[in-house]
C-alpha cells in the first residue's frame, strides 16, 4: 500500500466490507481521490471523475442485491451501489445534476460569473432520489460554489435516511484529511451539520473523530479554543443561530451517553465549552 492509500485508510473509517473483492481496486481508487490533496477544485473534480468512471465500468448488476443490503453500514458497498445506480439511471442523474448542482448561468446583470443552482423542490426530496443526492454531496465540484452543496444537503435532510450516515462520515473525514494544515473547518460545515441530525452513536463517533483530525492538523496559528469554537459553528452548518446552537448543544449532551471514555469525553467537553479547550 502506497503512502496515499495508507493515509486514506486512516481518514475513512475501516469496517468489515461486504464489497465483492473484484470491485475493491476501483473503490479504493475512488476513496483515494476523495482524500487527495490537489491544488484547485478543478483538479479534485478531474481526479475523482477519472476514478469514478472506472468504478462505474467495473460494477455488475448481479451485485445489486448484496450492495443494497450493506449500503447502510458499509461505505465501500455504498460507493459501488451509487456507481451501479448512476450507470443504470444516467439520464436521471444528469438531469438532477444539471438543474440543482451545476445550476443555471447567472443573469448578465450579476457582476459575478458562473452559475446558480435552483432550489430542490419537495417532490424530488424522496428516497427514490437519495442515491443521486448522496452522489452529488460526495462528488467534488469544479469550483467552490456553496449553494450546490446546500441544495443537496436540504434534500438529504428532508429524506432523513440512516443509510446516508456512512457517506457523511466518509465525506467529512476525507475532506479534513485532504488539508495539510487546517486554518478553517467551514468547508466541512454542511456535511458535518447533517451528522448532527442523526441521533446515533455512529454519528457522534464520526463527529468526534472529525474533531480529532482537525485538532491534529490545525495550523500553529489556530489555538485549541478557536478551533473548538469554529468546529461548533461548523456543526451548526456554518450559521450559529440561537436555534442551531441550542440544537447542537442538545445533540452533544446526548453524545455523552454514546461516547467512550478518554479522548471522546475531553473532545465533548471542549465542544460544549470552547473556553475550556486546552493546547
Amino acid at each position: 500500500m502506497n503512502l496515499l492509500l495508507a493515509f486514506v485508510a486512516t481518514a475513512i473509517p475501516l469496517q468489515t466490507s461486504a464489497l465483492p473483492p473484484e470491485l475493491a481496486p476501483a473503490v479504493t481508487e475512488v476513496k483515494a481521490a476523495l482524500s487527495a490533496r490537489s491544488t484547485t477544485p478543478m483538479e479534485n473534480h478531474a481526479r475523482f471523475m477519472t476514478a469514478w468512471n472506472r468504478l462505474e465500468a467495473s460494477v455488475s448488476p448481479s451485485f445489486e442485491r448484496k450492495l443494497r443490503m450493506a449500503e447502510g453500514s458499509d461505505f465501500d458497498s455504498k460507493l459501488a451501489l451509487i456507481a451501479l445506480d448512476r450507470r443504470q439511471r444516467r439520464s436521471h442523474y444528469d438531469t438532477l445534476q444539471a438543474r440543482f448542482w451545476t445550476g443555471d448561468p447567472l443573469p448578465s446583470s450579476f457582476r459575478a460569473s458562473g452559475t446558480r443552482p435552483r432550489p430542490v423542490p419537495a417532490e424530488l426530496m424522496t428516497e427514490a432520489n437519495r442515491l443521486v443526492w448522496e452522489y452529488l454531496l460526495m462528488r467534488p465540484g469544479p469550483d467552490a460554489l456553496e449553494s450546490r452543496e446546500r441544495n443537496v444537503a436540504d434534500a438529504l435532510s428532508h429524506i432523513a435516511s440512516p443509510k446516508t450516515l456512512p457517506l457523511l462520515e466518509a465525506v467529512v473525514l476525507s475532506r479534513l484529511s485532504a488539508s495539510s494544515r487546517l486554518r478553517t473547518v467551514q468547508f466541512v460545515a454542511i456535511p458535518l451539520s447533517l451528522l448532527t441530525e442523526s441521533e446515533s452513536p455512529r454519528a457522534a463517533r464520526a463527529a468526534l473523530a472529525a474533531y480529532d483530525v482537525a485538532q491534529r492538523k490545525r495550523a500553529s496559528s489556530v489555538t485549541a479554543e478557536a478551533l473548538a469554537r469554529e468546529f461548533r459553528f461548523a456543526l451548526c452548518g456554518g450559521y450559529p443561530t440561537d436555534a442551531a446552537t441550542t440544537r447542537v448543544d442538545a445533540w452533544l449532551e446526548s453524545a455523552r451517553r454514546w461516547a467512550s471514555a478518554g479522548r471522546d469525553q475531553s473532545s465533548l467537553a471542549a465542544l460544549l465549552n470552547p473556553a475550556a479547550a486546552r493546547e
